[in-house]
């Protein structure tokens, strides 16, 4: 199944191999770069993945229109969740399995926490997640971390310069004028971001869009993984106790790999990543679970006997 969305056009694109095959869903932030397709992602899934599972959630200029005010935020699960419902609804005989990387990871914990059991998703997986959006804040202001802020900035100024007609004449704490001029990303959240989604302040908008805050309420089959030494996604906010106390989810944390650095094989660094491999691995675990039971204990044993049985290589 392939699948689009888009956060200014909110009718849902499907493009269906098999109306019965288990869907996965991908999501991504789109502050990387602001010109992916689903074409340039294909390679990220790697050879692992099969057809039937390859999907995406494409950022939002991607289709030019728009019909919201409200930009993208860390915090809003509202997408996701009608992404969600809708699938469900469409495929009632489907298992909903979603991945996501970076901030979208950090929106995908977001909505298993909020949602906990009334969710349709069967299995998820985190990667590279900020977790702690304060703490990533403050990392992400030091030393090196300054490129890859300025470089953030930029693709935010862009992509609001095509929607910037929407947000004239605004009510409220709006400053659009550092919005379209930010230099950094904090800037632009603290422009326009936090004032859309009706926080008091960036610092306010950063706490309570951290998915730390939420993991120790999902109820759903979860895999984490981070690298120790990801700029963007610091160590030390990754919620290691929350992780370890809740059954339902697991953590792996490599000693290398950056920000979605991974790489593995005889094709490094143009291959697939290593953590394809893993992700696929995880999903059909908790699959083969699906099969035979439907309780929440049954994928408590399914997320343990995962931690005992995988091998994890980092090379």
């Amino acid at each position: 199944m392939s699948f689009w969305f888009d956060r200014w056009h909110p009718e849902f694109q499907l493009d269906i191999f098999n109306p019965n095959a288990d869907i996965k869903l991908k999501l991504m932030d789109f502050y990387h770069d602001g010109a992916w397709s689903f074409d340039d992602l294909l390679p990220t899934i790697g050879p692992a993945m099969p057809p039937t599972f390859l999907s995406n959630l494409s950022p939002p200029e991607s289709y030019g229109g728009s019909r919201t005010v409200k930009f993208y935020s860390a915090s809003f699960t509202d997408d996701l969740s009608q992404v969600v419902d809708h699938v469900s609804a469409r495929y009632t005989k489907s298992n909903i399995y979603a991945v996501g990387w970076s901030l979208g990871a950090n929106i995908l914990v977001r909505f298993l926490g909020q949602e906990s059991r009334k969710h349709a998703l069967s299995g998820a997986v985190s990667l590279c997640n900020p977790f702690n959006l304060v703490i990533a804040d403050e990392d992400f202001r030091k030393g090196f971390n300054n490129v890859y802020d300025k470089a953030l900035a930029r693709s935010l100024r862009r992509i609001f310069k095509k929607h910037a007609l929407l947000f004239e004449g605004l009510d409220g704490e709006y400053n659009i004028p550092m919005a379209a001029n930010a230099r950094t990303v904090r800037e632009f959240d603290e422009g326009l971001t936090r004032v859309s989604f009706a926080f008091t302040s960036v610092d306010d908008y950063y706490f309570n869009a951290s998915s730390s805050r939420t993991i120790e309420h999902v109820r759903t089959p979860l895999l984490c993984i981070q690298a120790a030494n990801d700029p963007i996604a610091p160590a030390r906010g990754i919620p290691h106790a929350e992780i370890k106390e809740n059954p339902h989810c697991l953590l792996i944390v490599t000693p290398q790999g950056g920000h979605l650095g991974w790489v593995s094989g005889d094709e490094a660094p143009f291959g697939a990543p290593w953590t394809d491999a893993v992700v696929m691995e995880f999903l059909e675990h908790i699959h083969e679970g699906k099969n035979t039971t439907r309780s929440s204990s049954g994928d408590e044993n399914r997320v343990q006997q995962f931690s005992t049985s995988v091998t994890v290589h980092t090379k």
